[in-house]
């Protein structure tokens, strides 16, 4: 996984078919050629998803963690509002279609999603530029290239001043000047093909997962939970040098509801489940905290909170075998009743 300063970060991603079938199943004999549309229909539906919940995210991250870049514990680092991927991001029996739906999309990084009020998009960046230099110094491609222009953004950005970056447009080269923002320095995962309703800190990054994407009926719904998962990391919540198993306990928690709720530690701090997984369960306490901060960076950002209670109350009402979430973020009539009160 590859982090982008000033976008989500984005994953490297298998749009792979999962293949199952019952012991006595008996395959039918289908035409080939039928099997194979229905394959590209299935790579090119999961591609659409990606590109539209990445857009929906940068979006929405970039203007919450801008609002917040002067105030926001953990530190702040310079933004651009863009999200980058390039042909690894995809897996390989999936390239073709996703080259066919991406313009230009090879080894070098091009924007894919953008902030429409960023950085870029006033500097005159666009969707689809592929990034050729930063500062006049070319920048890597394939596998490393992601990790390259970061760095070399951030390096840029700590010089002062505003930072040249040449991009390729179709078959020509622009350079277009941008003037860094300064924003939280907390980077927003999306977690592709998870339909977990979820959403988790490990201290440092925040992981959304695209279930979590289709259960937030809108865009208040949705920055309500990167607010929440930031106030954690602002305040503290996570000792990341402890929590290294996460990104694989969001995927697992909901095996052992029951029992997790019965073991929530008193300081938030490490709870086991079984296989072995570790991760961090937030008590009443710190829930109560985040609940306070978030509330407070929505509205620094211009969210409209008076549907906060409400979409608490219908991640509490959700299957817990369906929502990994609740595990690790309880949701009681008390805290339902302290966020009514926190929006009057």
């Amino acid at each position: 996984m590859k982090r982008i300063s000033g976008g989500i970060l984005v994953l490297g991603l298998g749009f792979g078919l999962a293949a199952c079938a019952a012991p006595t199943a008996v395959r039918t004999n289908f035409d080939a050629t039928l099997d194979e549309t229905e394959r590209q229909n299935q790579y090119e539906q999961n591609i659409t998803t990606y590109l539209e919940d990445s857009q929906r995210l940068t979006a929405l991250a970039y203007g919450l963690r801008r609002s917040n870049g002067e105030t926001c514990g953990g530190g702040a680092e310079y933004g651009y509002g863009f999200t980058l991927a390039n042909i690894i991001n995809f897996s390989r029996s999936s390239q073709e279609t996703a080259k066919r739906m991406i313009p230009g999309l090879g080894p070098q990084p091009q924007i894919i999603a953008q902030a429409p009020d960023g950085a870029s998009a006033t500097g005159g960046l666009k969707m689809g530029d592929r990034i050729m230099a930063v500062a006049g110094r070319d920048v890597q491609s394939g596998r490393w290239a992601m990790d390259d222009i970061k760095w070399r953004l951030a390096a840029a950005a700590e010089t002062g001043g505003n930072v040249d970056i040449t991009v390729a447009r179709g078959d020509e080269s622009v350079t277009a000047t941008l003037a860094p923002e300064l924003v939280c320095a907390a980077q927003i995962r999306y977690v592709a093909q998870d339909p977990s309703i979820n959403a988790y800190t490990d201290g440092i990054d925040i992981f959304v997962t695209s279930g979590m994407m289709n259960f937030a009926q809108s865009d208040d719904e949705l920055v309500q939970v990167l607010a929440h998962e930031m106030a954690h990391r602002a305040l503290g919540h996570v000792d990341s040098k402890n929590a290294s198993t996460l990104g694989d306990a969001g995927r697992g928690l909901a095996r052992d509801f029951a029992s997790i709720l019965g073991r929530v530690n008193a300081g938030g701090t490490v709870s086991e489940i079984k296989d072995g997984v570790t991760t961090w369960s937030f008590t009443q306490a710190f829930e109560s905290d985040a609940d306070t901060a978030a509330l407070t960076m929505l509205t620094e950002a211009g969210h409209d909170i008076s549907g906060a209670a409400e979409f608490w109350q219908r991640i509490g009402a959700q299957d817990p075998d369906q929502v990994a979430f609740a595990l690790t973020h309880p949701t009681t009539e008390d805290r339902i009743l302290a966020l009514t009160a926190l929006d009057q």
